[in-house]
């Protein structure tokens, strides 16, 4: 389970638990930049509310793609290779993320704010934020956190933060970096109106959600929604064109999806699901019903499309089993 997702502590209350989760979410959202799937931060901070109103299936099929819609006509994909991607393992290394800089957000996230140090520049700021890092402390603020999977000290969360960091900047960076080359390269003769549509509806109600939320424990000021976004006009532009480029990453990756010939069974749906969706809180159940089993089964797929281009990238692990493989060929030969 991500950070962002698990900032509560079990002794605070239920305001304080609220507003450490919003906060963590936005620092969340500066500090990692997601090209394409930024338009989806808003569903972090209101990812428990369940509304009946949003249906996520609606307009697609049972096997996850859009009703009504040919792939294979209207969408032409860039040319699928590791070439063609110019993607660099090294470019997104986990071990060269800043840990100290995580570790600063998420103190700040979890601190009472009488209790954040401000005294000095911004390093020494910093500095005394480290600095709060004791077992001590680590048991305080992150033992939810830390569970059973870590040790509960100070290098036992440093620990835990690098193996975070791994997943959501790394993973998050090369996975988005790969989105947007198939988007920004793909071209689409048309796109499905009715899906498009709902997307539009989907983003207005989760901006409005978020939007209360976030007005509940201070962090905006405008008077309505539509006030913040300059209007109701400028705020219906915005939600659809959120909408029109989450349809086209969904459209792209299907058509990879299908050009790779790779497949998605119940069992791997299931998986995903467990995986990305369920909590202490919700069942595997409870996500297919919110979301519905179609858009479960896209959002299966399109994220085996992201993960068979992400296995074409090279990394040391990679590297190194392939020279492996090669000595022990060229041993056979030889012999």
């Amino acid at each position: 389970m991500s950070i962002e997702s698990r900032l509560a502590a079990k002794k605070r209350s239920a305001k304080a638990r609220k507003k450490a989760k919003a906060k963590a979410a936005l620092d969340l959202a500066l500090i990692i930049l997601i090209p394409v799937v930024v338009l989806v931060i808003v569903f972090i901070v209101v990812n428990n509310i369940k509304s009946k109103i949003n249906d996520y299936s609606k307009c697609l099929t049972a096997d996850g793609y859009v009703e009504d819609y040919n792939l294979s006509k209207e969408v032409t994909l860039p040319e699928l290779t590791y070439e063609a991607m110019n993607i660099k393992y090294e470019d997104f290394a986990p071990e060269s993320q800043n840990i100290e800089d995580r570790i600063v957000i998420e103190l700040k996230a979890k601190l009472p704010e009488e209790e954040r140090p401000t005294e000095g520049d911004e390093s020494e700021i910093k500095a005394a934020y480290i600095a709060l890092v004791t077992d001590e402390n680590v048991e305080k603020y992150f033992a939810e956190n830390l569970g059973e999977d870590y040790p509960h000290t100070a290098e036992g969360y440093r620990t835990y933060v690098k193996d975070t960091l791994t997943k959501t900047s790394y993973e998050s960076s090369i996975n988005n970096t790969i989105v947007e080359y198939v988007v920004n390269g793909t071209t689409f003769a048309s796109l499905p109106k009715k899906y498009v549509d709902n997307w539009t509806q989907i983003y207005s109600n989760n901006t409005k959600a978020s939007f209360d939320n976030l007005k509940e424990i201070g962090y905006v000021t405008a008077s309505n929604v539509y006030e913040s976004y300059g209007g109701k006009k400028e705020f219906k532009k915005k939600m659809k064109e959120y909408a029109t480029e989450v349809v086209k990453q969904d459209l792209a990756l299907l058509a990879v999806y299908d050009k790779l010939g790779l497949s998605c069974s119940k069992a791997d749906i299931d998986e995903y699901i467990n995986n990305n969706y369920v909590t202490s809180e919700k069942s595997l159940e409870d996500c297919k019903e919110q979301y519905g089993e179609n858009y479960m089964t896209l959002e299966c797929k399109t994220y085996k499309a992201v993960e068979a281009l992400k296995a074409m990238i090279p990394t040391p692990e990679t590297e190194k089993a392939n020279k492996d493989k090669d000595g022990d060929e060229n041993k056979d030969a030889d012999k």
